[in-house]
């Protein structure tokens, strides 16, 4: 009979977040969506707020994120609405502006990684 002992999966994932790798992968995914964020209008503010950083996690794991901190990222990365004033009418219209999808363009772009509309990595 197998005996697996309580520390095992925490320990194994602290291995995992000390590993180099982690840091590799993150680089990599941080460089393609600069990659990505310079192929588009107006990019300098949310280029100047991409980054990586280590999150630390429950019971000493570690882990890293790309993060874009720009405070529009959201609606950069998704899409968003403008109001659009017809000239000389009291009425507003609004256009939809399609997302640039520059993070999950990254992830898909990493062999072995998926990233869907539904935000499951599979």
């Amino acid at each position: 009979m197998a005996v697996v002992y309580g520390w095992v999966p925490n320990g194994v994932a602290r291995m995992a977040g000390n590993h180099s790798e982690m840091d590799r992968v993150a680089n990599r995914l941080y460089r393609i969506a600069f990659t990505l964020a310079t192929g588009h209008r107006l990019t300098g503010n949310y280029l100047s707020k991409l980054s990586v950083k280590n999150v630390p996690g429950k019971k000493g794991v570690r882990d890293r994120m790309v993060i874009a901190g720009d405070i529009a990222a959201m609606s950069i990365e998704y899409g968003h609405t403008v109001r659009i004033n017809s000239a000389g009418k009291n009425e507003a219209n609004f256009k939809w502006v399609p997302g640039q999808y520059i993070l999950t363009g990254a992830i898909n772009a990493i062999p072995g990684y998926r990233y869907n509309s539904f935000g499951d990595l599979g």
